[in-house]
């Protein structure tokens, strides 16, 4: 019996990525939407939504006539998966309600005062 070649991080990330654009956005996501993605990245034609870590942050890109919002690890040059359209990454895990308002922040004040 024939042993199967292990996948290795990027291989599995991709397949990761593959899966989540077509459930959430309807994307057949290939090696030419993930080069879009990535030069939009690099060339910061992207929309900068937040910093998860040192290695991680979120983006959103346009891709098909469409807004997709997606995580990028910095290290591995690589989208680590494709959020849901309602998705607030802020929350870890838990959607946004269509009534959803952001706290207002005055210009004086920092986050941390709110």
């Amino acid at each position: 019996m024939a042993r199967r070649k292990k996948k290795t991080k990027i291989e599995t990330l991709r397949d990761h990525t593959k899966r989540r654009a077509k459930e959430r956005y309807g994307i057949n996501w290939n090696r030419h939407i993930e080069r879009e993605a990535r030069e939009q990245i690099h060339r910061g034609d992207s929309v900068f939504v937040e910093r998860q870590s040192n290695r991680i942050s979120v983006h959103r890109v346009l891709l098909e006539d469409q807004w997709v919002t997606l995580v990028w690890d910095k290290i591995r040059f690589a989208v680590v998966t494709v959020l849901p359209k309602d998705a607030d990454p802020n929350d870890r895990g838990e959607y946004v309600e269509d009534d959803y308002e952001a706290p207002s922040v005055q210009s004086s004040q920092q986050w941390w005062d709110i």
